[in-house]
């Protein structure tokens, strides 16, 4: 059925990229910031909005399954 990519709870039939609200493209340049721990709002996880803290966590969730599988290819190639 050709190339699906799986993203959280979606299923595209198509690159996700073309998907990408504003908004979502926002958030994805924010996460560089995250990571290095700088966050948008003063203080800690709590001055955060909700949708910054669930964006952050499906971003990271998804960068790290893709780490993962990046890291199995190359101890399969180590091994081969």
């Amino acid at each position: 059925m050709g190339d699906r990519w799986v993203v959280g709870n979606y299923t595209f039939k198509r690159c996700p990229f073309k998907e990408i609200t504003n908004k979502g493209m926002e958030y994805l340049q924010a996460y560089r910031f995250y990571k290095a721990g700088k966050l948008p709002c003063a203080g800690g996880w709590l001055d955060q909005t909700y949708s910054f803290v669930e964006a952050m966590g499906l971003i990271d969730g998804e960068v790290s399954k893709v780490e993962s599988q990046q890291m199995k290819e190359a101890t399969k190639r180590r091994i081969s």
